[in-house]
């Protein structure tokens, strides 16, 4: 049997299922497996479906779809949290309220359509959702670094639904003239004209020519953005800012959050503002609503030391 996992593009939703799958990979023995429809976020799992014209549409509404010798396993909760009755969220002082959410949706299809449970993985070695090899990734070694204090920021656009696209060009050039002992990493070259729009145009060059400001893109080799490579560099800086989507939660390494030292800034709007972080992680966590407040914290991080 073929073992497929799809995620409507949602790489957040796939990054958080990683553990799950691997599991899943563990209990099913099948013969391939693949990943399909999404950025290959799970390369190391498994190679991309071979057949990216077949129509999956009709897999989208359930966790479990079987076609022929293929299931296809669905690790995008947008349509899928109403088949689970009486789902709760999880309340911001759980200890690790972002996985206890994944853990709830993907424990509840396993138990009803694959036959196995995952109460095992409420284990706290399952709780780190991006382990990385960086002797992989030509970017943790290339590009420069810093010799004093390092801020990554994730100014992509983003297409998760539940947070805002931000423009952030203005924010970046004040601090980093502000502060030209600070070394800023930027993960795109291009900045957000129209924070609604998910879709669209590649955005206003940055423009920011400042000799502390490096734009991480100028470092890949032959790509424009790359999940790993980003990920791996994370583990480099001090202070990690971006909207909580899924190349900002890449940077959630077990090296990063279990770092005592380490501070995440994470821009969050009203409708999911739980603590995406809350409880046993060792590293500093700020969330904020806009970037206004995102970087008036980094401003006071700053301006403190830290």
């Amino acid at each position: 049997m073929k073992l497929i996992f799809h995620c409507c593009a949602r790489m957040g939703d796939m990054i958080l299922s990683k553990p799950f799958c691997k599991e899943i990979i563990r209990h099913i023995k099948p013969d391939e497996v693949f990943y399909a429809n999404g950025s290959p976020i799970i390369e190391d799992l498994a190679p991309h479906y071979p057949h990216p014209e077949k129509d999956i549409n009709p897999f989208l509404e359930h966790y479990l779809h079987i076609d022929g010798d293929e299931m296809w396993v669905n690790c995008w909760f947008a349509p899928l949290t109403k088949n689970i009755p009486d789902l709760k969220p999880v309340s911001d002082n759980n200890s690790w309220c972002l996985f206890e959410d994944t853990w709830q949706k993907h424990n509840y299809f396993c138990k009803k359509e694959l036959g196995f449970n995952l109460d095992y993985m409420r284990n706290a070695s399952y709780r780190f959702f991006w382990p990385v090899d960086k002797e992989k990734y030509p970017l943790y070694k290339n590009v420069p670094i810093w010799e004093k204090k390092r801020v990554l920021i994730y100014n992509q656009k983003t297409m998760t639904s539940g947070i805002p696209n931000v423009t952030m060009r203005k924010f970046i050039k004040s601090a980093a003239t502000l502060y030209p002992n600070v070394g800023f990493y930027l993960t795109s070259k291009t900045d957000v004209d129209n924070p609604e729009e998910y879709w669209g145009p590649k955005g206003t060059p940055m423009d920011i020519t400042l000799p502390n400001v490096f734009y991480l893109p100028d470092y890949y080799e032959g790509k424009t953005f790359d999940l790993f490579e980003t990920s791996c560099f994370s583990t480099k800086c001090d202070i990690i800012l971006g909207p909580v989507s899924g190349p900002y939660m890449s940077s959630w390494t077990q090296e990063n959050l279990s770092n005592s030292i380490k501070t995440f800034i994470s821009i969050q709007n009203a409708s999911f503002g739980h603590s995406m972080l809350s409880g046993q992680q060792q590293a500093r966590s700020w969330y904020t609503r806009n970037t206004v407040d995102a970087f008036m914290v980094l401003d006071k991080l700053l301006k403190s030391g830290i």
